[in-house]
């Protein structure tokens, strides 16, 4: 009697995870995927091995999905303040500015009120800037404003936040604020955000090798793991200083805040090239050409904008003094406006039209006004905001 031969490795586990009965019927994307992996690790040397680290990479991966359900959003400084207090007072508000810090140390919401109601607009404004935001971390909160939106609600104004978390002098990648966004619904956003913003190659490449070693991270477990450990050093949160929540979400920018800040500060005091008037001037006759990225730029924030607008409410989008060369931000501009034609454009980056926003003793660092920059950017924002409003 002939002897039967002996299944192979990969054979054996098809048909121990897999049921005759469904061997029969046609398997599924994610079945044949998993049997031409299977197949393939049979024609390799060290078998066992690859079997064991593909069983190694299911396990891990499954282990994360649950731990992110289970532990769900982290409550991070600020974001997670902003966000339940304006979804406990969002009745009061009208008018909603949304972004970085740029817009956290800048719009100080009783100066843009006055100044609106002055104006002839009785409108009602909320700071939602938070130190650092990125794009997807900006659509997540976008989200939430829209699908819990007020009646009230009647503006968004946002800017263009940052596509990333993570250069070459930035660990911050690893947080669990930013940890938490690692998901595969995001990986496309982050890509088309950070392929489309106007920076450096060399940036870009750090944002994407930085955000590729984050989600191996938390894929692997390993980020599951550190999470266990005893954190070393004193908690942030008691640190932090939470008078926005008297601000309707401002907080001005003071030399004690941080240590990054006071780098920053010092660098600017050094740097008196800071926004050279000639570049600027050069720049407002077309001598710098716009970044090649401009035009796709513009189509991502365009999008953003475009959501805002469906769900009934007038989109705006702010562009404060800024290193970017004008003729880059005219160029996403002139895509934004094509695309959405109910958004509103505030565009403060021309030296020639607000000289005065260009004046070095209203900045704390090449990126934050002082408190007086600050109200007086307010007050005129609020002007120009009423008189695009009543248009």
């Amino acid at each position: 009697m002939p002897r039967r031969r002996r299944d192979s490795l990969g054979v054996s586990v098809i048909r121990y995870f897999i049921p005759r009965k469904a061997m029969r019927r046609r398997p599924s994307l994610v079945g044949r995927t998993l049997i031409r992996l299977l197949l393939l690790i049979r024609r390799i040397r060290f078998r066992s091995l690859a079997l064991a680290l593909m069983a190694f990479a299911i396990t891990a991966v499954t282990i994360s999905v649950t731990a992110r359900a289970i532990k769900g959003q982290p409550q991070v400084e600020v974001l997670w303040d902003k966000l339940q207090y304006y979804a406990a007072n969002r009745d009061r508000y009208s008018v909603v500015f949304l972004g970085t810090s740029r817009i956290y140390r800048t719009i100080i919401p009783e100066a843009v009120d006055e100044a609106m109601r002055e104006s002839g607009c009785n409108e009602t404004t909320y700071n939602f800037g938070v130190e650092g935001m990125f794009s997807v971390e900006r659509d997540y909160v976008l989200d939430k404003i829209i699908s819990e939106r007020s009646p009230a609600l009647k503006v968004i104004v946002t800017e263009d936040v940052l596509p990333s978390i993570g250069k070459a002098d930035d660990a911050n990648y690893l947080s669990d604020r930013v940890r938490y966004f690692y998901n595969i619904q995001s990986l496309p956003v982050f890509l088309d955000s950070l392929l489309s913003y106007p920076e450096s190659a060399l940036d870009t490449f750090y944002r994407l090798i930085y955000l590729g070693i984050g989600y191996v991270r938390e894929y692997s477990g390993v980020s599951h793991l550190a999470g266990l450990l005893p954190k070393v050093g004193p908690d942030s949160a008691s640190l932090y200083d939470k008078g926005f929540l008297d601000n309707h979400g401002y907080l001005a920018l003071k030399a004690e805040t941080d240590a990054s800040f006071e780098v920053r500060r010092r660098s600017f005091v050094e740097d008196e090239q800071w926004i050279v008037r000639d570049r600027q001037e050069q720049d407002l006759k077309g001598a710098y050409s716009a970044d090649p990225r401009a035009e796709k730029r513009g189509a991502h924030l365009a999008q953003r904008l475009a959501d805002i607008a469906e769900s009934g409410i007038r989109p705006a989008i702010l562009v404060l003094p800024q290193e970017r060369p004008e003729t880059t931000v005219q160029a996403i501009n002139t895509v934004i406006s094509k695309q959405v034609d109910t958004a509103l454009v505030l565009d403060y980056n021309k030296i020639t039209q607000y000289p005065e926003f260009f004046d070095r003793d209203l900045w704390f660092d090449a990126y934050h006004f002082t408190s007086v920059g600050a109200r007086l950017a307010s007050e005129m924002i609020g002007r120009d905001l009423c008189r695009a409003i009543k248009q």
